[in-house]
């Protein structure tokens, strides 16, 4: 007689939003400045948020066309999200970063980064017939990506929205008309190595520049700087919180991001009070206290 051995149940978890991806490790944690390689790091709450919204859209359908009986994600809880912290320089250390870069050629790059919140694949794909001097304005309509090493141009950007023209202010004006002075005797010192692609930013030889040599250089102006450890994204962070400490319509920083939604932005920099707003806080203040 065979004594079958009771079947263990496996233990439930008492919190269904603590799925196995939110334990799993990915190469997703902080960035070596020096190797450019990522840490390990557990999947973020938001990446887990986006899976469970991509896989419940997707069992809706099946839903809808009574493939299945109901769907199961429903059951499952999204992870609790923590807000997202925004790296940005201040108006003082974005002016120590300029002086830090100053007399490099790529100098321009950081400075328009900051004042316009371009992205970097969207500065490397920038190209001269974008730049419109006279009537100050840059058209942003490609994007640079990495695929397998391999430095491939795109056509369009990631959403509707990206596709814009942003105002150049006249320091930004400035620093394009003297790129492309610079880029002009680089381009002489060349000669038939250089290949022409029209592009703002570029190698000595006139290629596309790739991103992590560019992020690199930014470390470099970054600790000479003595500044926060923020990535080179931080500099798109930067402008849209300078132009909301300016007064500038959050619908307007938003067109300039090239951002769907100009609610998701202002709850993104929420913290960010503009210096109108706090100037008029003190003299309440002095006011209801006599002064």
């Amino acid at each position: 007689m065979t004594i079958r051995q009771p079947i263990k149940k496996r233990r439930e978890n008492s919190d269904p939003s603590q799925a196995d991806m939110s334990r799993k490790q990915t190469g997703r944690g902080k960035k070596d400045p020096e190797t450019g390689k990522r840490e390990s790091a557990p999947t973020s709450p938001r990446r887990v948020s986006y899976a469970r919204a991509v896989l419940r859209a997707a069992l809706h359908e099946a839903v809808r066309l009574r493939l299945i009986p109901s769907n199961p994600v429903e059951l499952v809880r999204a992870p609790k999200q923590a807000p997202k912290q925004i790296d940005a320089f201040t108006l003082q250390e974005a002016q120590a970063l300029d002086r830090a870069a100053q007399g490099h050629r790529l100098a321009a790059l950081m400075r328009v980064a900051s004042r316009t919140g371009l992205r970097l694949g969207e500065l490397l794909a920038l190209t001269w017939a974008d730049v419109d001097f006279e009537g100050g304005t840059t058209l942003v309509r490609r994007n640079l990506v990495e695929v397998e090493g391999r430095r491939i141009i795109q056509d369009a950007p990631k959403t509707e929205k990206g596709r814009r023209a942003v105002a150049m202010t006249a320091t930004v004006a400035a620093d394009l008309k003297a790129q492309k002075a610079r880029q002009a005797a680089e381009r002489l010192k060349a000669g038939a190595a250089w290949q022409d692609g029209g592009y703002v930013f570029c190698t000595h030889a006139g290629k596309p520049l790739a991103a992590r040599n560019v992020e690199r250089l930014f470390y470099t102006f970054r600790g000479g700087a003595e500044l926060p450890e923020y990535g080179f994204h931080s500099l798109r962070h930067t402008y849209a919180t300078l132009a909301k400490r300016a007064g500038v319509d959050i619908a307007e920083i938003a067109d300039a991001l090239g951002r769907e939604s100009p609610a998701f932005t202002a709850k993104t920099y929420a913290h960010v009070v503009p210096e109108g707003r706090r100037e008029a806080a003190e003299r309440f203040e002095a006011f209801t206290r006599g002064r």
